[in-house]
């Protein structure tokens, strides 16, 4: 699928080996950072080194610079986070590969939710909150494109995005919406009943769906980091199994 979905990207996001010298950085950091409120860059390397019990030779042979070390700690929970979505790619079984989907992601929750905390909530991260959203439309695409074809997506499938790249990001031009079929849209084959090759982007609906169902998932987890009194995880994932029912409706 890496070929043709246009959230590819999120699919190929370097994580380094996880070695014990660098969950020893990484956790220092994260631990510095949540309690200072203060941001990777206002911790130097020698004070990260003493505080993880590593020699700065150690330090600059797994990193560059601190910002990697902050970034390597949010690629880990992307990877994580992409793995757990993978079932909900399948449609077969209605909404139970939904809940396994949720449940797998509560678990690296639960695990990681210190770190968590601290890219949504304390310090929000608008690069971790754009990659997971992409991770999140990555599934999504494929779960219902491959439903619409009735198999593999293929190529025609992709061409409804335009060039292949995701909604937001740069195509060397700008995408145009119009009202009805989509711009250059094969008007005798959708009259024959034929899959059209479209040669422009989605309608904007298309695009408006994948886009909203993964906002509102991460707002939802959000919203529970920031107030876990006011909501509980099965309200979200009875909301989370609704809203993939819903798509999958009108899609």
């Amino acid at each position: 699928m890496n070929d043709v979905n246009p959230y590819a990207a999120a699919a190929h996001i370097e994580v380094l080996p996880l070695t014990p010298t660098r969950q020893s950085i990484e956790r220092t950091l994260v631990e510095w950072m949540t309690q200072t409120g203060r941001p990777a860059g206002d911790l130097s390397v020698s004070a990260l080194c003493k505080k993880a019990f590593v020699a700065r030779s150690t330090f600059y042979a797994n990193y560059q610079h601190m910002g990697q070390v902050y970034e390597s700690v949010e690629n880990r929970l992307l990877r994580q986070l992409f793995e757990c979505a993978v079932p909900m790619r399948v449609r077969a079984d209605g909404t139970d590969e939904t809940m396994r989907s949720f449940n797998a992601f509560v678990k690296v929750l639960r695990a990681h939710e210190n770190e968590f905390r601290l890219v949504l909530v304390r310090q929000p991260s608008s690069r971790f909150v754009a990659l997971w959203k992409q991770s999140l439309e990555y599934h999504v695409w494929h779960r219902l494109f491959e439903a619409e074809r009735g198999g593999a997506a293929t190529a025609d499938a992709v061409a409804e995005w335009g060039d292949g790249a995701a909604p937001g990001t740069s195509n060397g031009g700008s995408a145009t919406f119009q009202e009805g079929l989509p711009a250059g849209t094969d008007a005798d084959a959708t009259n024959r009943n034929e899959l059209p090759v479209r040669q422009g982007p989605a309608t904007v609906n298309r695009a408006l769906v994948l886009d909203m169902a993964a906002t509102a998932f991460i707002a939802g987890v959000m919203f529970w980091l920031r107030t876990p009194q006011a909501v509980s995880l099965p309200e979200i994932r009875a909301l989370v199994v609704k809203l993939v029912n819903n798509i999958d409706e009108i899609w």
